[in-house]
């Protein structure tokens, strides 16, 4: 299993797009994956956005009534994803921003690393300048 867990901050304009293209990326990269979503006190209609797709996605959402920062929303997740795992040597998280700062279409790469034997995958990016 693949644990795709974004916290979410006041992320309605981009959360379900990113939410799509999670799924379009796993199509065509057959694995087995559930996305993991921490709305972290949105006030602007991100959970209306999440409820909507939790019926088509293999998602689950978890809500804070207040905001806590995106360092427990991060904990969190990664909680649940430990949680859930029946197979915690072959399962993996991949921790991916609301907002598009990573693309989902890196998701193959990352996965295909854990499988040669990697424990951690960091990507990292370059600003063009």
């Amino acid at each position: 299993m693949i644990y795709v867990c974004i916290p979410s901050y006041n992320e309605a304009p981009t959360i379900g797009l990113l939410l799509w293209k999670v799924r379009q990326v796993f199509a065509g990269f057959p694995r087995e994956y559930q996305l993991l979503v921490l709305d972290d006190g949105s006030s602007d209609g991100t959970s209306e956005v999440l409820e909507r797709y939790t019926r088509v996605l293999p998602l689950t959402v978890t809500r804070h009534e207040e905001r806590k920062g995106y360092a427990t929303s991060v904990e969190e997740l990664l909680r649940q994803a430990v949680e859930r795992t029946d197979r915690p040597k072959r399962d993996c998280a991949i921790l991916m921003h609301a907002d598009f700062a990573h693309g989902p279409n890196f998701i193959p790469d990352l996965v295909r690393r854990i499988e040669s034997g990697a424990d951690i995958v960091v990507a990292q990016g370059r600003l063009q300048g």
